[in-house]
């Protein structure tokens, strides 16, 4: 997984890993950008966030299994080693943190060695007097965890397996310094395989994925109502759910192939399933930390190159949040009108029919809108691959001529010298003539 953190009105940073390196590079891209070393003989086990200062903090893990925090201040990194594993007997993993309260809380998976268990461990790294302590035994090194603040609560929802599987949210007291369970979502002798989160400040909005029947069904909860089943797929998919402009976009890679659902009515209902219009290899995670828009929700598919391009968010971005400046000002006054238009419905249980058709159509125009403004963004991608392909050529011709040019030039020059050469030469040989002959 890769990083965006959009630091300022202007710039995104992107953090990603290449050659046990971590490196940045600013987005949007321009001529003299070029990519920067923030950290060598790294492992892919890191993670990048942002802390209420807006600095840039990275904790990741070295080649040599250092546990290492870098922290971005006055346009420096400044490094400090958090755990030294050299041994590799923990097989730290799956590391994450999240800043909070002018902290940083650091969680990540590790080997057991007396229990030959999967461990999750919670780490104040601020708080001197404290030191990494177990918190709750994992399926494996690799099981999917998240982190957010709910209510002015460091909140982490996690899947673990007792006698059977389970999927709770659990809260810290920072006054106690204790962990309890805050939610029960859901417990169950099927497998509990993935499960993400946004949160709205509202309440959370909830995706986990069922396997059952060698079939992986997406559900959705915000716990305060029953769960619903919003797609059943045979392959294992990883969706990720944000909110922007007041409505839920679940979407999901399966096969290489963009999927969505959408939901107009903050989860009670969603419409179809549909495909999106990226169908791209290079599509990958990222993990986007902005403190100045208002999306919820961190994780995306998306790609940085040739610009930053998040599968849905770039096709309904009215607010120029991923700063293409490709604000489409008609999709905004339809999605206002659209927000505006929601009918106040009373329970789910008491909806009439008409309310749900209301719903359906709302979500079918804005699907309709969705699918035109893709296709017109393809168009204009295609056709801006035409144009860069045109002016690489125009530039190579341009050079080639330079060169040409150049050589004339200096054709030119050795032939005037030649010439004046030969008129000296015709002058001296003129005034030897003259001399003999008187």
């Amino acid at each position: 997984m890769s990083f965006l953190i959009k630091k300022s009105n202007t710039n995104i940073l992107y953090i990603s890993h290449m050659n046990d390196s971590i490196y940045s590079k600013t987005l949007p891209a321009t001529r003299n950008n070029r990519l920067m070393t923030i950290a060598r003989n790294a492992t892919k086990v890191f993670f990048a966030n942002m802390d209420e200062q807006y600095h840039l903090n990275i904790i990741y893990k070295t080649t040599d299994n250092q546990i290492v925090h870098i922290k971005e201040e006055n346009n420096t990194y400044n490094r400090k080693v958090l755990l030294d594993d050299k041994s590799n007997v923990y097989n730290i993993s799956n590391l994450q943190f999240i800043c909070f309260n002018n902290n940083i809380y650091l969680f990540y998976t590790a080997n057991n060695p007396y229990d030959n268990t999967y461990d999750l461990i919670f780490h104040n790294i601020y708080d001197t007097s404290s030191s990494p302590q177990s918190l709750l035994s994992m399926i494996d090194l690799n099981a999917h965890y998240e982190l957010t603040v709910i209510n002015h609560q460091l909140t982490l929802l996690c899947i673990t397996k007792n006698e059977a599987y389970e999927l709770n949210l659990y809260t810290y007291d920072t006054n106690t310094n204790e962990w309890q369970i805050n939610t029960s979502i859901k417990q169950q002798s099927n497998p509990i395989t993935y499960a993400t989160l946004c949160n709205d400040q509202e309440k959370p909005h909830i995706l986990y994925m069922s396997e059952q029947f060698g079939q992986n069904q997406l559900y959705y909860t915000d716990i305060r109502s029953p769960e619903k089943l919003l797609y059943t797929s045979p392959y294992a998919i990883e969706p990720s759910i944000f909110k922007y402009q007041g409505f839920l976009w679940v979407n999901w890679l399966e096969r290489k192939e963009g999927k969505f659902i959408c939901s107009v009515d903050n989860g009670t209902t969603f419409g179809d399933v549909n495909k999106g219009s990226i169908e791209e290899d290079t599509m990958e995670k990222l993990f986007f930390t902005n403190h100045y828009d208002q999306v919820y929700g961190n994780r995306f598919y998306g790609t940085p190159n040739p610009t930053l391009n998040l599968f849905i968010l770039s096709q309904i971005d009215v607010d120029n949040i991923l700063l293409n400046n490709n604000i489409n000002k008609e999709m905004k006054i339809l999605l206002n009108n659209l927000v505006g238009k929601k009918p106040k419905l009373a329970a789910a249980s008491t909806r009439s029919e008409n309310d749900v058709e209301s719903l359906k159509n709302i979500q079918e125009n804005i699907i309709q809108q969705y699918n035109e403004l893709s296709e017109f963004a393809k168009q204009l991608q295609e056709e801006g691959k035409k144009w860069r392909g045109k002016y690489n050529k125009a530039e190579i011709e341009i050079k080639r001529l330079k060169k040409e040019i150049d050589a004339l030039k200096s054709k030119n020059t050795s032939l005037e010298a030649a010439t004046s050469s030969n008129e000296k030469n015709a002058t001296i040989e003129t005034k030897t003539f003259n001399t003999d002959t008187d």
